[in-house]
């Protein structure tokens, strides 16, 4: 009975070691370990990544072929990756095709009127 009470604060703390180091990745020192953990990091947001991609650095590379074929459900860390992605480089904007274009001899030419 006596040992039991002297083993209870290392029991305890284990037990906290365990339940601390399970959220650790998405906070940790790797940038791109990060990117796999199912939480969100607040160490490496949208400011971090948008300032790899300016630089250009490997970091960014791996994690942007990472987060590639990654969906943002399972991996919400990879967000971070595609917004940096557009803040420097968006995404063109829709093309805006008249009515009377579509009728014309041009758009048929390049296909765009069955």
């Amino acid at each position: 009975m006596s040992r039991t009470p002297r083993l209870l604060p290392y029991l305890l703390g284990g037990v906290f070691a365990l339940c601390a180091c399970r959220h650790a990745p998405a906070d940790g020192f790797d940038p791109v370990g990060s990117l796999a953990s199912s939480q969100i990091s607040s160490r490496y947001d949208l400011a971090f990544w948008a300032a790899e991609q300016r630089a250009g650095s490997m970091v960014w590379l791996r994690g942007q072929t990472y987060c590639r074929k990654r969906s943002e459900k399972t991996y919400p860390n990879c967000t971070w990756i595609r917004l940096a992605g557009w803040i420097e480089a968006p995404p063109p904007p829709p093309q805006i095709v008249s009515p009377s274009f579509l009728n014309s001899d041009l758009a048929e030419r390049k296909g765009l009127v069955p």
